[in-house]
């Protein structure tokens, strides 16, 4: 009989929220990071409010052991798996051959052990896989988030910079590479959480979401803010770069806000991203 993983999932309502950097912080942000492109903050500006109705959001993002419940039921093979390889950062990036799901940093490294930490080395093929498979098993609606999906669950109406509030704490979430790898979900929560009460969203796993920025190179973004669902940027079809969310266990601060966005293409891996997913509901 098929094991269908139990999600926990949280309810956000109907209503608007701020999506989105000010100005101000936006400014602040290229002063204290001179050496990163600032194109890459200019993505999340300029802060605005929009509507979403009611959906459901995982709590904590999918584990290594729910993953195994995938592949175990329909024989699925990653990515990494078929192409043999994967992307590990060790103090620079690095393409490793036999990184893959089950050995995240190459060969001789194992998940053993670590069935509840957030599952990496997945594509966003991947998860949107695992999205299909979980949907058609329990006849649910299952989807990747869109960003503002992941962003309003992350940081309610009021446009905090961190689930937990405007000033920073490095103890609430995994992250600068204190720990060097990730943790179990969980591990900083009820601290970490988000008005919604979701966890891990800061740190720990940079997580894909649907939503593209239009394009195979990282700039310029073809879909601008403010985010509009209905003007392309959330069909599936195109393959360009799809945005990631929350950072990861390596980053500090600037890169682990709730309106950070990264992107990368739909067939990238790494070895310090992993997803939650979405669930619609009337």
């Amino acid at each position: 009989m098929t094991k269908v993983p139990n999600l926990q999932t949280v309810t956000i309502p109907a209503g608007e929220f701020l999506m989105g950097t000010t100005k101000k912080q936006f400014e602040e942000l290229v002063r204290k990071y001179p050496e990163t492109d600032r194109r890459l903050f200019e993505r999340e500006i300029p802060q605005h409010s929009i509507f979403l109705p009611k959906f459901q959001i995982s709590k904590y993002p999918v584990t290594s052991e729910q993953f195994a419940d995938f592949v175990k039921a329909v024989g699925y093979e990653t990515t990494a798996e078929r192409e043999g390889w994967g992307f590990h950062f060790a103090g620079r990036m690095e393409k490793v051959k036999g990184a893959d799901w089950q050995h995240p940093h190459g060969p001789e490294s194992t998940i053993e052990d670590k069935g509840s930490h957030p599952v990496v080395m997945v594509s966003w093929d991947d998860a949107r896989a695992f999205c299909a498979w979980l949907s058609k098993a329990t006849r649910d609606k299952y989807h990747l988030p869109t960003e503002a999906e992941w962003e309003k669950a992350a940081r309610g109406t009021d446009g905090r910079i961190w689930p937990w509030g405007n000033g920073w704490d490095e103890r609430l979430c995994n992250c600068k590479n204190i720990v060097g790898d990730t943790a179990p979900v969980g591990k900083y929560s009820p601290q970490d959480e988000s008005p919604y009460s979701c966890s891990d969203m800061m740190g720990n796993v940079l997580e894909w979401t649907s939503t593209t920025i239009g394009t195979t190179e990282p700039w310029p973004s073809k879909f601008k803010y403010p985010y509009d669902p209905s003007d392309g940027r959330e069909d599936p079809s195109p393959r360009t770069r799809r945005v990631g969310r929350g950072g990861t266990f390596q980053r500090d601060e600037g890169f682990v806000r709730c309106a950070f966005r990264f992107a990368d293409m739909p067939e990238d891996r790494y070895s310090s991203m992993g997803f939650r997913v979405a669930l619609s509901v009337s």
